[in-house]
């Protein structure tokens, strides 16, 4: 797995205080105008990590506290090692949300399964918007309820809905 960063507090991308991975990499064509992190577009960028070491160093900087996981890029759906991650980084985190640019639909089933809340859609700078987590109108936030189904939890249009 390819990681540009890790930062630890993080407080502005998720409801709770959490760490944040930054995947390298980003196949996406074309690239969103506008892009927070091009420099994450390369595939080799960053450091290496297993999924076992990725998941190891979470549950260090976590200090035994269950924190929140967040995971961000480049495309964090474009490391293919993503869901041994997510099985082995489950027992160190209380939430897990991903952020992707492609819609629920299209986010694999055994990712899905382990995450708790999705942002979804790609950025588009046309319809730009201030928010705490989306950033352009077209994204949403989905959760995962109780019953494994997922539901919207925000958007720019409504606001919090579940």
């Amino acid at each position: 797995m390819q990681v540009g960063s890790i930062r630890f507090p993080a407080m502005d991308s998720s409801n709770g205080i959490g760490v944040e991975v930054y995947f390298a990499g980003c196949r996406r064509e074309p690239k969103c105008k506008g892009c927070h992190n091009p420099e994450l577009w390369d595939m080799e960028a960053g450091t290496r990590y297993s999924p076992r070491a990725l998941a190891e160093t979470i549950d260090l900087i976590g200090d035994g506290v269950k924190q929140t996981l967040v995971l961000l890029g480049g495309e964090p759906l474009h490391q293919p090692e993503l869901p041994e991650f997510l099985a082995l980084a489950r027992t160190a985190v209380d939430c897990i949300w991903l952020y992707t640019s492609y819609e629920l639909e299209q986010v694999p089933e055994s990712v899905r399964c382990l995450v708790d809340f999705i942002k979804t859609g790609s950025y588009m700078e046309d319809l730009r918007v201030e928010d705490k987590w989306l950033a352009s109108e077209n994204q949403k936030v989905w959760r995962k309820t109780e019953d494994g189904q997922w539901r919207t939890f925000y958007s720019t249009d409504h606001g919090y809905m579940y």
